[in-house]
């Protein structure tokens, strides 16, 4: 448990947002944080994408359809922890434990006991493992997802060894499920042995004392920062007869504690009183201490003391010094301590064990240290508050005169909301090339950059506790640049705004150009058509333009898809374009507005895949009204930007939301297609309005008819974008019911002559009876060479057999559960390709599961998948022939 809640406070910044929040909650309500189930309704997303050469030697990219996976609301509970300890009868005994909502909802526990009358259960709300005043627990407890409860059972021992059980059990029977194989969600238990000792024994207690904020917690709970003396009391009991003992406690500080070497470890009473200097190391048979420090490291000290001759009933403590190092701001560790005992004077020789003399060892309660105060962290992850080990941000390429954009993120790994400033270091370090003189730097927080000079700074305002705020650095570029082999590095420092001359709260990220080409780089998003050199292309040219480009009308509830949009590659040099969609405002969506972008396969994508210089990939966007929208208009930016070069455009479109849209047809297709075969387009009719329509007729034509090109229109009974024998031809008008929609697919023949690179587009006209006209185009473009991939996932209960049955759509999964994917990418071209690549990630909340012989691959060439970090691939260098296909399988699990 302690690993993992450490693991996760560096992980994620939402573990991290829900650890910091309940810092200052936890003064109130003295519960701890725990790393929390993946929150419920979260929504898993994953796109694959793969790469290839052509029989040119050129390389492209493509994208598979997105599947998402969506996280359940689920309970969880974690009891811990069972344990074994030695009693004297009829004397009292302490035992802590520890539960923790390990799901992803607010829970209601029930928390009982059995095998043993006269138990008692109470809040260890300072975390001291005493009872003295404390508060009685009766019946239920509810702890929000993540929180912790420490509690204490307490009672008399019985004369003959005894069992006790505990038992924490979730209320709500209707949120309780059980996986197959895996422990109930709904319930834990830990089972308390309690064994009669034959000579006498000792109860050791834990507390930790702030001594330079006396009033930052209560005994037993530590709240520190940087600096702070600490004192450490180990509180100990002795129980049973009188006669000769001796007690062994060895207590390793957790890595944020330093021991004090200037002061003495003190044996007291039991008050903290009359104390008196322990030697070291330990006499022989006598009370004493030491220290041992691993390679000479005070960070990670293991204090070992020794008492002898003790009465029946004698109390005390044995005290010593710590204080609080510096870069664990946030962060939350435990601390126990182990401890034996032994009759008369002897050891734990192999001899005293096999004589009886000494007993196991026991475990101290466990205590938590809180370091408050500011920290920093500035790195290139939006996901992950852990400071960067010097792998820069990197951008692949540029041009010179161009503009390029690094995305940076400042996290704030303190306790308290905290005011930051981001400002460009001089290069310091000879193995940093910093960028060309002339070069100038723009540093913003949303998109808006202008105020462009040569040493910007930014005042990051306001950000709270384990939360990040996004960085964009935009570089300008001189016209004129001397190509250097080494790249080019300029670093950013987050550091305090209301302390910069603190080095300690402060932090630095390097940013890295990899090469200056004299090839340009731009991106063009237009409507309609592609550029192809005419001026009058709607969005030609940078964007946004005042005006939108398009307007749709829609439906509150409803969606509207813009189906002509093209980016242009109009650089020098192959690129690929992430997509967004954000309200012209710059922001986000609106609240109940969702987008989709699709790519010419009808597959949901995130990218345009590669483009050419001087080329274009068409698109479509689909968007999702909120059905509580008003009547009204909606602009938005639709945004193209390289990762690689950081070019961007952006299109002004519109949205206008009324009760009453009326037919819609959409959207445009493009794609390719071999000589001699067919393609198909899936297109929906929709009307919007509340009455039927009548003898529309649907008519197509093509552009290249008089080369033998022929379309053909089939109603597509099934709505799956895939022609097949149940769906039939259209050849008479149609009528189509109010609020209804018929889902159409057009299939095109390209003839066997057909030339390399030529174009069909055929149209799609639908006719009123008024008149009204509504049309939509399929660019067929005959090409040899077509890879695609296909993203395919199962649920998995991560113990049984791996799933051998895939599917696109989504699926419901569970926090602890796991999901497999299936990546096939598939030669559907007429020429080799060379040297494919799968490339994928685990998507967030989530980490690799490498079980039952995954990730593997399949195929003719059988390769070994590499994987690093989040990221998975796989490479076939020896390529694919026409009509063959592989796949890369693997599995996540669902944090």
């Amino acid at each position: 448990m302690r690993q993992r809640l450490r693991k996760g406070l560096s992980r994620t910044g939402l573990v991290a947002m829900l650890l910091w929040m309940a810092v200052a909650a936890c003064i109130l309500s003295m519960s701890m944080v725990a790393e929390a189930a993946t929150p419920a309704g979260t929504l898993l997303r994953s796109q694959a994408s793969a790469s290839f050469l052509d029989e040119n030697g050129s390389r492209f990219q493509v994208s598979s359809n997105e599947v998402v996976t969506r996280i359940q609301a689920v309970p969880g509970v974690l009891l811990e922890q069972s344990q074994t300890r030695l009693v004297v009868a009829d004397a009292p005994f302490v035992l802590p434990h520890v539960l923790t909502n390990t799901g992803n909802v607010s829970t209601t526990y029930s928390l009982s006991t059995s095998g043993q009358s006269g138990i008692v259960l109470y809040r260890d709300q300072n975390h001291s493992g005493q009872i003295d005043g404390q508060s009685k627990l009766n019946g239920n407890v509810t702890l929000p997802p993540g929180e912790t409860l420490y509690f204490l059972v307490s009672g008399k021992a019985s004369h003959v060894n005894s069992q006790l059980t505990v038992r924490a059990e979730v209320k709500d029977n209707k949120l309780c499920l059980l996986d197959a194989g895996r422990e109930h969600r709904c319930f834990d238990e830990n089972i308390d042995t309690l064994q009669h000792a034959k000579h006498p024994i000792y109860a050791v207690t834990k507390q930790m004392k702030n001594l330079s904020r006396p009033s930052s917690g209560r005994s037993g709970m530590l709240s520190a920062t940087v600096g702070d003396t600490v004192e450490v009391i180990l509180s100990y009991e002795r129980q049973g007869k009188n006669g000769n003992s001796k007690l062994v406690v060895t207590d390793q500080l957790p890595e944020v504690m330093e021991f004090d070497t200037d002061s003495p470890v003190q044996r007291c009473a039991e008050d903290g009183r009359d104390c008196e200097a322990l030697v070291s190391p330990i006499p022989n048979s006598k009370d004493g201490y030491e220290v041992t420090l691993p390679n000479g490291d005070i960070k990670r000290a293991t204090v070992k003391a020794q008492l002898t001759g003790h009465k029946a009933s004698e109390k005390g403590q044995i005290r010593f010094f710590a204080t609080i190092k510096q870069g664990f701001e946030g962060q939350t560790h435990f601390n126990e301590a182990e401890y034996f005992s032994c009759r008369g004077s002897g050891g734990k020789s192999e001899r005293d064990r096999k004589k009886g003399s000494c007993v196991d060892t026991q475990t101290s309660n466990r205590v938590p240290i809180t370091i408050t105060g500011p920290g920093v962290t500035i790195n290139g992850s939006p996901y992950d508050s852990a400071k960067d080990r010097g792998e820069p941000v990197t951008i692949q390429t540029a041009s010179p005169g161009g503009t390029i954009e690094f995305i940076n993120y400042v996290w704030n790994t303190g306790t308290d909301p905290q005011n930051y400033t981001v400002a460009l270091l001089p290069d310091t370090a000879k193995s940093q090339v910093p960028f060309p003189a002339g070069t100038e730097y723009c540093l913003s927080t949303t998109e808006q950059c202008s105020a462009f000079s040569s040493h910007p700074t930014l005042a990051v305002q306001g950000l709270d506790a384990g939360k990040s705020r996004k960085i964009r650095l935009r570089v300008k570029l001189p016209d004129t640049v001397n190509a250097q082999e080494e790249g080019y590095f300029v670093l950013l420092e987050a550091s305090l705004s209301s302390d910069p001359s603190d080095r300690k709260v402060r932090d630095t990220v390097l940013n890295r150009l990899v090469q200056i080409t004299d090839s340009s780089s731009s991106v063009d998003m237009t409507y309609g058509r592609p550029v192809q050199g005419d001026a009058s292309v709607p969005g030609k040219g940078p964007g946004p333009e005042s005006e939108p480009v398009k307007t749709l009308s829609g439906q509150p509830g409803k969606s509207v898809t813009f189906d002509a949009l093209f980016v242009n590659n109009t650089g020098g040099a192959i690129d690929t374009y992430n997509l967004q969609l954000v309200s012209a405002s710059g922001a986000s969506l609106p609240e109940g507005f969702t987008a989709q972008f699709v790519n010419t396969g009808n597959q949901p994508t995130a990218n345009s895949g590669s483009v050419k210089a001087g080329e274009h990939v068409p698109l479509k966007l689909v968007v999702g009204l909120p059905a509580a929208a008003t009547d009204g208009s909606h602009d938005f930016h639709v945004v193209a930007v390289s990762p690689v070069t950081g070019a961007k455009d952006r299109l002004t479109v519109r949205i206008a939301i009324s009760d009453d849209a009326g037919l819609v047809l959409e959207p445009n297709g493009e794609g390719q297609v071999t000589p001699g075969s067919f393609i198909t387009f899936a297109h929906r009719l929709t009307n919007n309005s509340n009455n039927a329509v009548d003898n529309l007729s649907l008519v197509l034509s093509d552009s290249l008819k008089s080369q033998g090109w022929q379309s053909v229109l089939y109603r597509d009974l099934d709505g799956d974008g895939v022609l097949s024998g149940s769906d039939t031809a259209i050849n008479s008008p149609v009528s189509l019911a109010g609020n209804k929609t018929l889902h159409l697919l057009v299939k095109v023949f390209a003839p066997a002559n057909a030339s390399m690179g030529i174009r069909n587009v055929t149209t799609l006209t639908v006719i009123g009876e008024d008149g009204q006209r509504l049309t939509v185009t399929d660019t067929a473009t005959v090409n040899t060479t077509s890879v695609v991939i296909i993203k395919e996932q199962a649920p998995w209960d991560c113990l049984a057999a791996v799933p051998v049955q895939f599917r696109i759509d989504a699926f419901p999964a569970r926090p602890g559960t796991c999901v497999v994917y299936r990546l096939t990418a598939r030669n559907e071209g007429v020429e080799a390709v060379q040297n494919v690549v799968i490339h994928d990630a685990a998507p967030n909340f989530t980490e690799f599961y490498p079980h039952g012989g995954l990730p593997k691959t399949t195929g003719r060439q059988v390769v070994q998948p590499n994987v690093s970090g989040t990221l998975i691939n796989a490479q076939w260098p020896e390529g694919l022939q026409p009509g063959d296909s592989v796949s890369l399988i693997f599995a996540i699990q669902i944090q």
